[in-house]
């Protein structure tokens, strides 16, 4: 809160830390992509910051097996997303979703 959440995202990519968003107020399809394009590896909405501890451990699992945050992301929170935003919650970022790295 009073933070700008993109900001500390340059300073956690300079400082080589593990770039993970939390929002409350920001959610949004546009606020998710930007923080993707500009290097955070999970995007964790309000709702789910009870289960930070699971999901950040499942994150740390997964970037130790070489395997690709987004898709992980995507794999638990499109669901979430469909119903928070619609079915068609893709489509504005359509070229971003199809070109998401599935595999590392």
């Amino acid at each position: 809160m009073g933070v700008n959440g993109f900001e500390l995202l340059d300073i956690a990519k300079k400082k080589k830390i593990i770039p993970v968003m939390l929002t409350a107020h920001a959610l949004s399809v546009e606020s998710t992509v930007k923080s993707f394009k500009k290097g955070a590896v999970y995007f964790l909405p309000k709702d789910e910051m009870h289960n930070i501890v699971a999901h950040l451990t499942d994150m740390l699992r997964a970037a130790a097996k070489g395997e690709s945050l987004w898709a992980r992301w995507l794999e638990k929170f499109d669901e979430y997303y469909e119903r928070r935003f619609g079915p068609h919650w893709k489509d504005k970022d359509k070229d971003f979703w199809d070109k998401l790295p599935y595999v590392t």
